[in-house]
């Protein structure tokens, strides 16, 4: 039982550690993905260069190895400053959109957000296409920085999305799934993007339309923002 027990510990240890390593390596793209291959080529060409250069006397090859080994370092080289300019694309424009999707619900008179269904709309869109390109960011600097930015953009939110009341979100609760009409109801799927991100959720890359609250979610909501989790509980019983 015993052995069986460290068995299940070494092997959860090898899983987190590997599960550890994917996430450090991701994402998997393209320029990605030819860069490790050229970076694994050019460390097991550099061993066996070393291991023919020790165990070897003859000395005319070795121009044509460090030959190789150099334009192998320089591909490896260009392809690295290709990841990372792409990398700071992603991330520049990921950022772009986090300031984009508050500055559409900025408070214009108070300090909430409009109740305007078309600028929630507009600001998961924005939202779900900043993690979007997120999740392209390549280098771990780049990637650290945008976790920072987006822990900024939460706080900004946070500010200005309030528990509203149910008249915020519809004109009644029978109407909060009803046809839009003078930019009302607010749609589920919007308050549903805009909340997770909030809450510190990423973004299931599912199409904005099709996002809805669980019931785990809805009970979770009670903490914070009851008023929300009654609309979204009474809206399912209609």
């Amino acid at each position: 039982m015993l052995e069986n027990l460290r068995d299940d510990v070494i092997e959860s240890s090898l899983f987190l550690k590997a599960k550890k390593m994917l996430r450090w390596l991701r994402p998997f793209s393209f320029v990605n993905v030819i860069f490790y291959i050229f970076c694994l080529f050019s460390f097991i060409f550099f061993v066996f260069f070393l291991v023919r250069l020790l165990i070897s006397s003859e000395s005319d090859h070795y121009v044509s190895f460090v030959a190789l080994l150099a334009a192998v370092a320089t591909l490896t080289t260009l392809i690295y400053n290709l990841r990372r300019h792409m990398s700071e694309d992603y991330f520049k424009d990921a950022k772009e959109y986090l300031k984009r999707a508050y500055e559409v619900l900025e408070p214009k008179k108070d300090d909430a957000a409009p109740d305007d269904r078309e600028l929630w709309l507009d600001a998961a869109r924005l939202l779900k296409t900043a993690d979007r390109l997120g999740h392209k960011i390549l280098m771990d600097s780049h990637k650290e920085s945008y976790s920072e930015e987006r822990e900024f953009w939460k706080s900004k939110f946070r500010g200005i999305i309030k528990d509203f009341g149910v008249h915020y979100y519809c004109d009644g609760i029978d109407k909060f799934n009803s046809s839009p009409r003078n930019n009302k109801p607010i749609s589920e799927p919007s308050i549903y993007v805009i909340h997770k991100f909030i809450s510190g959720g990423d973004d299931n890359n599912a199409p904005l339309l099709e996002e809805s609250f669980s019931d785990k979610e809805i009970t979770s909501l009670n903490k914070k923002f009851p008023n929300l989790a009654y609309l979204l509980t009474e809206s399912r019983k209609k």
